[in-house]
């Protein structure tokens, strides 16, 4: 996959506490995939002034998208989504592998008529 496409990265960040925000654009910032744009899509909060600064100086591309408490939470970011692919990443304790971006753009060569694609990792003893 080329890297030059851009990959817009929607955090459903709802009304999560702000450690496991930063877990999250934690996961991301190691990608190994970097020609990416996150947003992050919370509820109205004023605990996140630090956290934003903080993520400002990590992403370039990073933006945080106040919406009110319905389907707006998705629906507004990915108006303002710029990629030529989406990823939505809720707040979870689902970990994304180090490749998981390119993984994913990899899959897309396999099926020309793929317009989604949907994953699962699990941990197990």
């Amino acid at each position: 996959m080329n890297d030059k496409k851009l990959v817009s990265i929607i955090v459903l960040a709802e009304h999560s506490p702000v450690e496991k925000i930063n877990e999250a654009l934690t996961n991301i910032s190691q990608q190994t995939y970097r020609n990416v744009e996150v947003l992050v899509s919370h509820f109205n909060r004023a605990d996140l002034e630090s956290t934003q600064q903080y993520w400002n100086t990590k992403f370039s591309n990073i933006y945080w998208i106040e919406t009110p408490v319905n389907l707006e939470i998705i629906e507004t970011p990915l108006k303002l989504a710029k990629g030529d692919f989406v990823f939505y990443k809720s707040i979870n304790p689902i970990f994304w592998m180090l490749r998981h971006i390119e993984h994913h753009l990899d899959l897309f060569g396999w099926d020309k008529k793929a317009s989604w694609s949907y994953s699962f990792l699990e941990y197990r003893n």
